[in-house]
């Protein structure tokens, strides 16, 4: 045995949330703040434990919805403050600086409207995200140059952050008792804000696209039901220097089925369900991590069985 650490996490959430209804609109605030203590043991030489503690400062948010003169339509925006507890995964570099590493934080702010009725549920909203302090692992060998400081096996830093907007529309059309259809598209706008030169100040997040969008139609009669969906992916950026770009694909996905009544007295229902993904067998790179993308799985068929007890 060459390593055998124990990493010990406690979590204490302190929380108060109320909700005022007022006669022009509903306003939701709540309030969060996390303990967090993380302690790390190396059951060879206890001279070489460490801990860490990450609490957060008081969490804000609030969230209001107001109708609007136009039967079935209402305004609604948000404000929220988030926190990421540092994880073990950072004791384990033994070269993190840990007395200067600080907790992930974000702030988003979203508003919009939403409309609701029989016929027809849609939405457009406007969001922005500010993601400060992102931790990131620097390997020996960064492209920064090597970094004889930080030992054999790497270190985390935080590097800066992520300034997020854009805007999604969705709609959902009940076209009759047996149809509907389902779409959505999203604008996105992700950059870097700062950090290392790896992650120069103004380039757009690899790996997230700038455009998407999804259009899919459902169907169910009686116990019968089928469904094709279709995603468009926007180019993206395969690396942070933004000198690589993955080029836009689409791919859709066909499903069918049949729920029935079990026969069986302990068996509340079963479902047979048909799959195929990427029906048109396209070719395309598809997630992206570490500046690296991965091959997009190709058409693929399964058959499900699902039963309810």
């Amino acid at each position: 045995m060459q390593y055998n650490r124990e990493f010990n996490v406690d979590t204490t959430m302190l929380y108060i949330e109320d909700e005022l209804d007022f006669s022009i609109a509903r306003v939701r605030l709540w309030a969060k703040k996390f303990l967090d203590d993380l302690e790390g043991i190396n059951q060879f030489d206890s001279s070489k434990n460490t801990s860490l503690t990450s609490d957060s400062n008081t969490l804000l948010s609030a969230g209001i919805v107001a109708p609007t003169a136009i039967e079935g339509l209402e305004v609604f925006a948000g404000c929220a403050e988030n926190f990421a507890a540092i994880k073990d995964t950072v004791l384990e570099r033994d070269s993190s600086a840990l007395d200067e590493i600080e907790p992930e934080t974000a702030e988003n702010i979203d508003l919009g409207l939403r409309y609701v009725s029989d016929k027809l549920n849609a939405s457009v909203t406007y969001y922005d995200v500010t993601f400060d302090n992102r931790l990131n692992f620097i390997a020996p060998d960064s492209p920064d140059g090597i970094n004889y400081s930080i030992g054999n096996n790497g270190a985390y830093e935080n590097v800066g952050g992520i300034e997020s907007s854009g805007i999604e529309l969705s709609a959902t059309w009940y076209i009759s008792n047996e149809w509907y259809m389902y779409t959505s598209y999203t604008h996105n706008d992700s950059t870097y804000t700062g950090g290392l030169s790896t992650f120069p100040q103004g380039n757009t997040v690899f790996g997230s696209a700038e455009d998407l969008a999804v259009v899919s139609f459902d169907w169910q009669k009686g116990n019968y039901f089928a469904g094709l969906s279709t995603n468009w992916v926007g180019d993206r950026w395969m690396d942070a220097a933004n000198t690589k770009q993955i080029d836009a694909y689409v791919v859709s996905d066909f499903y069918a089925g049949v729920a029935v009544e079990a026969p069986i007295s302990d068996v509340k229902a079963m479902e047979l369900r048909f799959t195929i993904n990427n029906i048109t067998d396209k070719s395309y790179l598809g997630g992206v991590a570490n500046q690296s993308a991965w091959i997009g799985a190709l058409r693929t068929a399964a058959i499900n069985f699902k039963a309810e007890f």
